[in-house]
């Protein structure tokens, strides 16, 4: 028997409220990634480089202004 979702308007605003919250952090976290690399030497970003299979798109273009969604 599956669980069904629960009905109650309090659960679903948590739930909202939770994945406003997750999608914050993940743009904090992505944030931090585009300032750390900024100060990487350049023999850091080129071993960093050489390591990573694919580039993190939040180490791209390290110089343009870090841009985070207004506060609620």
């Amino acid at each position: 028997s599956g669980v069904q979702p629960s009905r109650d308007p309090e659960v679903a605003l948590l739930r909202s409220e939770l994945e406003i919250l997750m999608a914050r952090m993940r743009e904090l976290d992505c944030g931090l990634a585009h300032l750390d690399e900024r100060t990487l030497s350049p023999s850091a970003k080129e071993a960093k480089r050489r390591t990573q299979q694919a580039q993190d798109p939040c180490r791209l273009n390290p110089e343009t202004p870090l841009q985070l969604s207004p506060r609620r």
